[in-house]
């Protein structure tokens, strides 16, 4: 994958609503791997005063699909099969970043690694996903900037 292809699709990441939303970006993209950030606002801490398990998992959703956009082709898409998460530690901050490495790209599915650390790099969250790897329908348009 060229650096203009890795370019194209941080500016797409970066330009999702969603993303926006939920106060992450994408950093870098290097093929097989990714690297974003998460800035938390603090009304949707939990009572704890930690960030709750379901906007780290979002967070961990949206890190590890940045990483399998890296080795995906032109005509086809992708979506998240399965996620496993371990929270290793409550998630104190609002400055989180993370990182994902495609362990292996099969024929029909894609498993990544993900870490979420905090502000001062200790490790919060551990996770595993399984990406499904599919042929684009006929007629359907390229979900991402065209490669």
């Amino acid at each position: 994958m060229t650096d203009e292809r890795l370019a194209q699709l941080t500016q797409w990441f970066n330009d999702r609503p969603v993303l926006r939303a939920l106060g992450a970006s994408c950093e870098r993209l290097e093929p097989g791997r990714s690297h974003g950030a998460l800035r938390v606002v603090s009304d949707f801490n939990n009572p704890n005063g930690a960030v709750p398990g379901t906007t780290l998992a979002s967070f961990v959703d949206i890190v590890g699909g940045m990483a399998v956009s890296t080795v995906s082709t032109s005509g086809e898409w992708f979506a998240t099969l399965h996620l496993g998460i371990n929270y290793l530690r409550p998630a104190f901050g609002i400055e989180f970043t993370g990182q994902s490495d495609v362990v292996r790209r099969g024929r029909g599915h894609t498993w990544v690694r993900v870490d979420v650390f905090d502000d001062q790099r200790r490790l919060c969250v551990a996770a595993e996903g399984t990406w499904a790897m599919m042929a684009l329908p006929p007629g359907m348009p390229e979900p991402t900037p065209a490669i």
